[in-house]
């Protein structure tokens, strides 16, 4: 039999590089759509999404002042009753770690929403000198 006569039967080869051929092209997309530069936002979607930042910062660290407040006064208010020198260093070393704990992560809170205001304020100072010029 001739092979002009039986059916033509594509070469497994052929169908591979179909596919990886078909890969690269998504592959190529995918680079030059991450490639295009994105524009910087606008000065006020900044401005409000820092503002929303700072407003959230400054809310946990308020909560956890007051937090951390009210369990100084619980504590101070119930002091330690026991005569066993261990149970009383145990308990001192809670009640310390705990407060710690607590003025520790209200001050982490405080000092990010004062940063990310401050950035904030630099940010827009800069635009406007920017446009300025």
């Amino acid at each position: 039999m001739s092979q002009e006569n039986s059916p033509a039967i594509p070469a497994p080869e052929s169908d591979l590089e179909q596919e990886a051929t078909s890969a690269e092209n998504v592959i190529n997309k995918t680079k030059t759509a991450q490639e295009k530069p994105k524009a910087p936002p606008s000065t006020m979607s900044m401005v409000i999404q820092n503002l929303s930042g700072v407003l959230m910062a400054g809310a946990i660290a308020v909560g956890l002042y007051f937090f951390t407040n009210s369990v100084a006064v619980k504590l101070a208010q119930n002091p330690i009753t026991s005569s066993n020198t261990l149970a009383m260093r145990v308990s001192t070393t809670v009640r310390t770690f705990l407060l710690a704990l607590g003025t520790g992560a209200t001050m982490i809170f405080g000092v990010v929403a004062l940063g990310i205001f401050l950035l904030t304020i630099q940010e827009v100072i800069k635009r406007g000198k920017k446009q300025q010029s």
